[in-house]
């Protein structure tokens, strides 16, 4: 039956009592021996990634479930990216194997350091419209722009403005960053819809409360509003991507 991968553990700081009992569709999560690494694996009857947006939004719902449990335990996890599923056990312990320097650098990154996220909403339709104010700073502007019917270049330009605000904020205490741009309608960080900006950070576990307290009073541009996301796995510095699989789009 094919294997499905969620993460690597480094043999020597693995925890038995810590395997989750239940990962994708229920199926019993197992510590699998790959080398110096221990994999999170369970059986899966899925022999590809599906098609459908809904089903691969719910596999990685579950994925990340699994993997949370290790972050939470504050050990070091190398996170695997959600592909279509090794064709057995064996495969997947080989291919962690054989690859032992690259799993040795990628946990040397990520020990005792997790990942932090801040998801930036500007509103996507303001309800009202006011003039513009003379000589107003980027962030009145943007605001009145916005009452106005803002275009997506203008909310993008204030939605980069805040992010290197925070970016500026947050210097000394982040060890990366990664940036993305989009727009998310079910995100937490706006109940009606909005453009999303996302900033993510590799940080040490114990700068988590000072990264928080940064983010709380960082001054934003007018609008803009900032929720913190994690810990989390370090998906954006540190993932391992398995061999001869295919990726989730």
């Amino acid at each position: 039956m094919p294997t499905h991968l969620y993460c690597l553990i480094p043999a020597t700081s693995h925890r038995p009592e810590l395997v989750p009992s239940a990962g994708l569709d229920d199926a019993p999560v197992r510590a699998l021996a790959a080398g110096a690494f221990v994999a999170w694996v369970s059986a899966t009857e899925l022999g590809t990634i599906p098609r459908d947006a809904g089903a691969i939004r719910s596999i990685v719902r579950a994925h990340d479930r699994v993997i949370g449990g290790a972050i939470r335990a504050a050990i070091t996890v190398v996170p695997a990216l959600v592909t279509t599923p090794y064709p057995d056990d064996a495969r997947c312990a080989e291919d962690a194997a054989s690859r032992a320097p690259e799993l040795e650098r990628l946990a040397a990154r990520v020990r005792d350091r997790v990942e932090m996220a801040i998801l930036l909403a500007a509103p996507a339709r303001p309800p009202e419209t006011r003039p513009e104010t003379p000589g107003a700073g980027p962030g009145r502007r943007y605001l009145e722009a916005a009452r106005a019917g803002a275009s997506t270049e203008e909310v993008d330009r204030a939605l980069d403005a805040a992010v290197d605000t925070l970016s500026a904020a947050l210097r000394g205490v982040t060890e990366g960053e990664s940036r993305r741009r989009g727009v998310d309608h079910d995100s937490s960080a706006t109940r009606h819809g909005g453009v999303i900006h996302a900033i993510s950070h590799l940080v040490r576990r114990d700068t988590i409360r000072d990264y928080r307290h940064r983010v709380e009073i960082a001054a934003l541009p007018v609008g803009i509003r900032a929720v913190v996301d994690g810990p989390r796995a370090a998906y954006s510095f540190a993932v391992f991507t398995p061999s001869g699989t295919n990726l989730a789009n």
